[in-house]
């Protein structure tokens, strides 16, 4: 309660692997003995970009990929299976953590904030495991958010990322930053849903490890994704009209507007800092 404030963060290792490497990359994650094999056989969630057919409008990276052989398209569901066995312990936790601030008598009165550092590839345009690319199954994580003023089964429109957990967090802590954050409260979005917004938010990604410092870049709208590689190859997506991104419209002259629009705004979130990041 407000007499006896507390924070609570609770990082789990699924569903991560043990980082046993093997020929082939990492392993797959290690599900609870009581979980194996309850999701055998699940398919794949790729879609049209599992094992993508045409990828001559990708990045040469992509295009040097094979298509997925029978024997590796097994091999990644396999993993597929583990990695959301693995999970089933996770919500396990949650729900215990639940039931612990409910016996304290203290749960009308807790957020709960739950979400996820990164997506994972399984297929998807050809890539096989991993998440340093800028494609929707390496970036979308859920935010699930409970709590006192936080609407029931409601599903809010703007975009957000993990940038904005801090400054929400102190928001509802009543607490000032002691610089100004680059994100924003999400406070506000509990009371009323204002629908998509034009916000934008960069893409940073060093796919050759932490050394690596020339690293990608990128912005995710509401209706877009672009990126700029280090190889100076662009992608650009309509995320409406092509959810999968396959179609890459990146040099494309009915594009062109947007394609400029959207580099000069990673340009601006690249230099930004503070309240400068949240001007558009």
């Amino acid at each position: 309660d407000a007499a006896d404030p507390f924070f609570l963060t609770v990082d789990y290792f699924a569903p991560h692997a043990d980082f046993a490497f093997t020929e082939d990359g990492l392993t797959p994650a290690t599900p609870a003995p009581r979980h194996l094999g309850a999701f055998e056989g699940e398919p794949l969630p790729g879609g049209a970009a599992l094992d993508e057919a045409d990828v001559g409008d990708k990045p040469e990276s992509i295009q040097e990929r094979p298509r997925l052989t029978d024997d590796v398209r097994a091999e990644i569901t396999d993993n597929y299976a583990r990695y959301l066995e693995s999970l089933l312990a996770v919500d396990e936790g949650v729900e215990r953590i639940i039931d612990a601030l409910d016996e304290a008598g203290v749960l009308d009165d807790t957020v709960v904030m739950f979400t996820s550092d990164n997506g994972y590839f399984f297929g998807e345009h050809r890539i096989q495991r991993g998440k340093e690319r800028f494609y929707e199954p390496s970036i979308a994580v859920p935010l699930l958010v409970r709590g006192p003023g936080v609407p029931r089964g409601e599903t809010r429109a703007p975009l957000v990322a993990n940038i904005d957990l801090a400054p929400t967090i102190l928001d509802l802590a009543g607490a000032r930053a002691l610089r100004p954050p680059d994100g924003q409260t999400l406070v506000p979005l509990f009371a009323a849903d204002p629908g998509p917004s034009d916000r934008a938010v960069l893409l940073e990604s060093a796919m050759g490890g932490p050394n690596d410092l020339v690293p990608d870049y990128g912005v995710r709208t509401a209706r877009y994704a672009y990126f700029e590689l280090r190889t100076g190859e662009r992608e650009l997506y309509d995320l409406v009209e092509d959810p999968d991104q396959l179609d890459n419209l990146a040099g494309d002259p009915a594009h062109a507007k947007v394609e400029a629009d959207l580099a000069e705004e990673t340009a601006r979130l690249k230099a930004c800092a503070g309240e400068t990041c949240q001007a558009g």
